[in-house]
């Protein structure tokens, strides 16, 4: 009893800090200034990494297999990035690539 009542607390502690990120990450929008054609594709893309490194910059250590991006960014514009943080919670980075 003691123990299953240690690791509910443990588990519970676990799902706060996660919530706790999930709300610092939501609250950022991580802008990429890259090269883009006239049509709006991107020399290059931005990748999973790339958000890691972001997140890395502001204080948030994520490691980049959290990261849900099918594939890299290749596009100008607004994208929101999934983030899973607990496999109850997600957080949703809005990224925003503008011409350079």
């Amino acid at each position: 009893e003691h123990i299953k009542t240690q690791q509910e607390a443990k588990a519970g502690r676990i799902k706060e800090d996660a919530e706790a990120l999930q709300a610092r990450i939501e609250a950022l929008v991580f802008e990429q200034r890259r090269q883009a054609s006239e049509d709006g594709k991107l020399f290059g893309s931005v990748t999973s990494q790339d958000i890691v490194d972001f997140l890395a910059g502001q204080g948030l250590k994520v490691e980049r297999r959290r990261v849900v991006l099918d594939e890299p960014i290749k596009t100008l514009g607004d994208t929101s990035v999934t983030v899973r943080l607990h496999h109850d919670v997600t957080a949703q980075l809005k990224v925003t690539v503008v011409r350079e």
